[in-house]
């Protein structure tokens, strides 16, 4: 083997391995947001408030726990009761409310590769439908357990309203590459359209993919650098919906925080008016 074939496999080889760290860090981070997601959506507002509570129990009761146990097995007792506090107090830590959490003000993760907590919600709760309606169904559950685990979290508005604006601005920046491959396409389409329309459309396609496998396939080194960016482009595409919905739900969340007392008003004089007329008659 060459000096520049050796090269040249020591920078596959390393390529390779980075495509598999980065797809194994973005299914570990995917899994584990979604299970603090839920960890706020069921436990925020008052965990936290608990695990303090015997945290300062047991702070209380060190003083005379370690005047009163001299022997080797009661000390060793005590080191292991210290290890637990010390983890509950780190996990309160992590949850406690406060003006940041790193799982929502990194909106990528949930976004964008949101596929794998979709996948695992649907196989969670066995939907039994058709692929897209599962994955819509899945992308509707995986919204709202985020969301409500965000307003769980944040008690300070202003906190809040940063996070909201955080992943607007993020849904925003990622809608530009949607719109430039929708422009491309649409020239690409203007430039060929006689090409598309003589022959079958998904033919068209088909060979030219083919095509391009084919001058790929000569050069197995530079094989992982392709597949890695098709994996890249379909995770951005699955994600289309998800992130539709979140533009979306967000507005509304921004709208009724900044709009929604008049409604909440209209709507109380309304069944108040209804029930003082069923009661009245």
């Amino acid at each position: 083997m060459t000096i520049i074939e050796s090269i040249g496999t020591f920078f596959y080889v390393a390529i390779m391995l980075l495509v598999l760290l980065s797809t194994l860090f973005i299914v570990v981070v995917a899994v584990v947001y979604l299970i603090f997601y839920l960890f706020d959506l069921v436990f925020a507002k008052w965990l936290y408030r608990f695990v303090v509570a015997i945290i300062n129990r047991s702070n209380c009761d060190k003083t005379k726990t370690l005047n009163d146990e001299k022997s080797l097995f009661k000390s060793i007792r005590m080191k292991i009761k210290n290890c637990v506090v010390n983890y509950m107090k780190r996990v309160a830590e992590s949850i406690r409310p406060r003006n940041t959490y790193i799982r929502y003000e990194t909106p990528l993760f949930p976004f964008c590769f949101s596929y794998f907590a979709i996948v695992l919600i649907i196989s969670v709760i066995q939907i039994e439908l058709e692929w897209y309606y599962a994955y819509l169904c899945g992308t509707i559950v995986f919204l709202l357990i985020y969301f409500i685990g965000m307003r769980r979290c944040y008690n300070d508005t202003n906190a809040y309203e940063n996070a909201l604006n955080n992943n607007l601005d993020f849904l925003k920046l990622s809608f530009i590459p949607l719109g430039f491959v929708v422009s491309i396409g649409g020239l690409i389409f203007t430039v060929l359209e006689n090409e598309i329309y003589t022959n079958d459309c998904i033919q068209y396609f088909t060979d030219k993919v083919d095509a391009i496998e084919q001058m790929v396939l000569k050069s197995h080194s530079l094989l992982i650098i392709p597949t890695a960016a098709l994996i890249i482009l379909l995770m951005y595409i699955i994600s289309i919906p998800v992130q539709l919905l979140a533009y979306l739900i967000i507005h509304i969340i921004k709208y009724h925080r900044k709009y929604g007392e008049s409604y909440c008003r209209l709507f109380k004089n309304w069944f108040r008016v209804v029930i003082n007329y069923l009661f009245c008659i």
